[in-house]
Formats: structure tokens, C-alpha cells, sequence
């Protein structure tokens, strides 16, 4: 049996993970067409808005393309920029508005096939209780991307006098200590590791037979890299001058 407004024995509709910008839209589809079902969040609504973004985090988006299904902005700016707090509380009055039945500070556990394969067990974790779990004929997993902060393996190579911080963790300009920094922006979808050493080795070693030496590696390299990867590794550059240009874009504006 499972506690906040959910029975246990009976079988919902679905089950939606997460209660952002996905899952409440999903929640609003739902509650129109009469299904029974609940919107399970770990945290509070928009809690990755909450917890992993820095103070003066604005969205890059214009207020009027933010708007959940059957609930446009309705402000006095509708080509600003939301803070990531205006946003939540925008969450917040889409689920009283249309009284969607989330519950916050519920964490999912696992989800599981009944052995009769007619519906979902969902195993349920509130602090300091025990687990419970809800039936339902359908899950919905809105829970995001940004959970658990990826990074680098190679981030122990930095000494420890290097301070080090993930966005996920970072704040302000206030909690770093004075001097220069440095952003590291990596790909989702990088080349193998392995290709790009291996083409990196035998391009050093080739430009030093072929005498190439100072400022002439650099094309040379890239040269090299494009016809050993069958241009992936030109596909992979500008997917970083893009995805560097956007972060260069959103640490201007905020």
C-alpha cells in the first residue's frame, strides 16, 4: 500500500516519473482524458531547476515558447527571459490550476512487469519509511538527464590546487577563488578514445618524418585526423563550435 493519495491495490492508468516541464504535460493529457494516474517526484516540481542551476540562471528561451499545454504565459514579457525560480513557480501554478495529482519527495526505486505482464509494479522510497509500491497499466519516465553530474575521467590529472567545480554544484562567481577560468564544455558523443589517440600517435610521428615542425603541425594534424576517421573527426569539431557558442551565448547573458 502506498501513502500520499495513491492506493496501493489499485491499478492506474499511469505512472509518470518526474514533475517537470515533460512530465507535468503528460500529467495535463491525462487529467483531461479522465485517467486515473500520479506524477512521482524524488524532490520538489522543477527540482533540477532548483537544485543544479547557478543563481542568475535565465532561460534561453522566450517566455511565451515555455508554456505548458492549455496554460500560456500571460505576463508582461513575453519575450524576456524566465529565472529558473520564475519557472518553478510557473510549475507550480500549472499543477494547482489543473489540480494534478504530483507528489513530491517520493523516490522510485524500480519499475517492474507483473508476472502476468497486465501492469507495472512501481517500487516507491520516501525517507525513513519503507518501501511501498503503485500498479499501473502504463509508466511514463519524465525524470530528465541531469541527475548525476558526468565527469571526465581524466579530471584526476588536475592538481589539487586546481579548484575544480561541476555545474551541477556551482552557485556564483562568489565561491570561486580569485584568478583566471577556465570552462570545459565536452561533447555527449565524443570520438572512441582509442581512434583519437592512435590517429594523434601516428600523425606526431609521421610529421616528424615528414619534417614538419612548428606551426604547420596544426594542419597538418587536422588533415590527417579527417582522412583516418573518415571525417568524423571534422563532424565532431563542429558539434563543439556549436556547442561551445551556446554556452558562450548563456555565460553572456547571465
Amino acid at each position: 500500500m502506498m501513502n500520499n493519495g495513491v492506493d496501493g491495490m489499485t491499478i492506474l492508468d499511469t505512472v509518470i516519473v518526474g514533475a517537470g516541464q515533460a512530465g507535468l504535460g503528460v500529467s495535463y493529457y491525462l487529467h483531461r482524458d479522465r485517467r486515473q494516474q500520479v506524477v512521482l517526484e524524488r524532490g520538489r516540481i522543477g527540482e533540477s531547476w532548483l537544485a543544479q542551476r547557478w543563481d542568475s540562471f535565465k532561460l534561453n528561451t522566450p517566455n511565451f515558447m515555455n508554456a505548458l499545454p492549455g496554460f500560456p504565459y500571460k505576463g508582461p514579457d513575453p519575450d524576456g527571459f524566465w529565472r529558473q525560480d520564475e519557472l518553478v513557480h510557473y510549475f507550480q501554478q500549472y499543477v494547482e490550476y489543473f489540480q494534478l495529482p504530483v507528489r513530491t519527495g517520493i523516490m522510485v526505486v524500480s519499475v517492474e512487469r507483473a508476472m502476468d505482464e497486465s501492469h507495472f509494479i512501481v517500487t516507491t522510497r520516501v525517507d525513513g519509511q519503507e518501501e511501498e509500491f503503485v500498479l499501473s497499466r502504463s509508466v511514463v519516465i519524465a525524470a530528465g538527464i541531469q541527475h548525476t553530474p558526468r565527469i571526465p575521467p581524466h579530471h584526476s590529472l588536475i592538481p589539487d590546487t586546481i579548484t575544480q567545480m561541476h555545474t551541477a554544484s556551482y552557485r556564483s562567481a562568489a565561491e570561486l577563488p580569485p584568478g583566471a577560468v577556465v570552462v570545459a564544455n565536452p561533447l555527449d558523443e565524443q570520438m572512441d578514445p582509442d581512434l583519437h589517440e592512435r590517429v594523434l600517435r601516428d600523425g606526431l610521428a609521421a610529421a616528424t618524418v615528414e619534417g614538419i615542425s612548428g606551426r604547420d603541425v596544426t594542419p597538418f594534424l587536422l588533415e590527417r585526423f579527417h582522412t583516418h576517421t573518415d571525417g568524423e573527426s571534422l563532424r565532431a569539431n563542429v558539434r563543439l563550435v556549436l556547442r561551445n557558442a551556446a554556452l558562450a551565448a548563456e555565460i553572456a547573458a547571465a
